[in-house]
Parts: structure tokens; C-alpha cells; sequence
């Protein structure tokens, strides 16, 4: 009915599958058009993640950085090898059959060969980075034999601080006063990371564990000036 004729509209069949179904699996693939394969590109490296130790400060004020990297050079060497192997596909005809099957086919290309070697890698730690932020250096990884080189990312990672602790854009310090100032009350400054001072007052009773909150002396966003 018309449940059926909808199922039907709906697939569509290679006819290399109904062979598939007379001759079961042979190893062979019948293609009829509709279905190409697809060129992958050239073989690309692996990926190199390494942490970048920063400072609170740093993240707080921004930085720019230039770190040596020790690693691989690449160049031609002696003799030649086998590379930009790939797979194409091949037709052959037995009898009333024509059969498709894949074969690996390499090109002939120079030997390579790899040197210790020494890069520079500038960079900038922007205001209000976060810790385990990534900085991407797209196709600076170790050189490989064949294709191209990975991507080589750079993984913030913040040193404890000595008097604050972030929680996200927020900065918590704790601060032990005396008793007769959570009495009457107390006015004092602190030393922010860019070292401006921060007024804190209270004129009234401090309980043990208040919380005091100065907008705006947080850190701050990313891209904010």
C-alpha cells in the first residue's frame, strides 16, 4: 500500500548490492556510478601538546613570549623510497564478469632524513586567559616522513599563587585581621597583580568568615581592554 511505497522511495539501492546478494562476498566491489571515492589529501603528522607554565600575573596583565623549542629539521637524503602510496581502483574483465578491485600504487620519491634543530616560537598570553587554554600553532609539530606536519598546541597552565586564587573571573584572597578591627570596623589597602592598590573598608562589625566583594577588581575577560 501506500507504506510501501514510501519505504521504497526512501531506499535506494546500488545495484552492485544485488550481485552482492547472487555472489555473496567476494572481495570484489561492483560500482555503477553514484558512489566516489573520495581523495583523503596527503597523511598528516600527530599533534604535539605541551604545557606552558604561567604565572597569575601573566594571565592578569597579558605577555608576550619567546620560547626556543628543540626539535626535528627535515631534508633529502640518499637513495629513494616508496611514498604517496595509495589506493586505485582496477577493472578487469573474466568472461561475462567485470570485476573492480582496489591495488596499492607508490610513487618513487627521495629518501629523508631527519636533524636535531632549534625553533623560535613567539607568542602572546592574553588578559584573562584561563588555565588549560590552548594556543594553537597550526603545522608546527615534528616533521614527518611522508605528508604533513601536526599542529603543535601550547596548554596554559597556571602556578599557584601566593595570596590569591581565581574561580573562573572571580579572585579570592583570605585575610586574618585583628579582633579589635572586626569590632569597630578597619580600612586597609591591597597589592593587586598589577600592583595598584585595592581600598577595602568596613565600618561596621566582621563576622568570623564574611566575605567582602569590590566589583571590578577581578580578572580580566578575554579581548575586554
Amino acid at each position: 500500500g501506500e507504506e510501501g511505497l514510501k519505504n521504497a522511495g526512501q531506499q535506494q539501492q546500488n545495484p552492485g548490492d544485488v550481485f552482492s546478494q547472487f555472489f555473496g562476498n567476494t572481495g570484489f566491489q561492483f560500482n555503477f556510478g553514484g558512489q566516489q571515492q573520495q581523495d583523503q589529501g596527503p597523511p598528516r603528522g600527530a599533534d604535539v601538546v605541551m604545557d606552558l607554565a604561567v604565572t597569575l600575573q601573566d594571565l592578569y596583565t597579558g605577555k608576550e613570549m619567546t620560547l626556543i623549542r628543540h626539535t626535528s629539521g627535515k631534508r633529502e637524503g640518499k637513495g629513494t623510497r616508496k611514498c604517496n602510496c595509495r589506493q586505485k581502483m582496477v577493472t578487469r574483465q573474466q568472461g561475462y564478469f567485470i570485476q573492480q578491485m582496489l591495488e596499492n600504487v607508490c610513487d618513487d620519491c627521495p629518501n629523508v632524513e631527519f636533524y636535531p634543530t632549534e625553533r623560535e616560537i613567539s607568542l602572546e598570553i592574553e588578559k584573562g586567559m584561563r588555565d588549560g587554554h590552548e594556543i594553537v600553532f597550526a603545522g608546527d609539530a615534528d616533521p614527518v616522513v611522508d605528508g604533513e606536519p601536526g599542529n603543535l598546541i601550547l596548554r596554559l597552565r597556571t602556578a599557584p599563587h601566593p595570596v590569591f586564587r581565581r574561580d573562573g573571573d572571580d579572585l579570592h584572597m583570605d585575610r586574618t585581621i585583628p579582633l579589635l578591627d572586626a569590632l569597630v570596623g578597619f580600612e586597609m589597602d591591597i597589592p593587586h597583580l598589577d600592583n595598584h592598590n585595592v581600598h577595602v573598608s568596613q565600618q561596621s562589625v566582621t563576622s568570623p568568615g564574611q566575605v567582602l566583594t569590590i566589583p571590578n577588581e577581578g580578572m580580566p575577560r578575554t579581548n575586554d581592554p
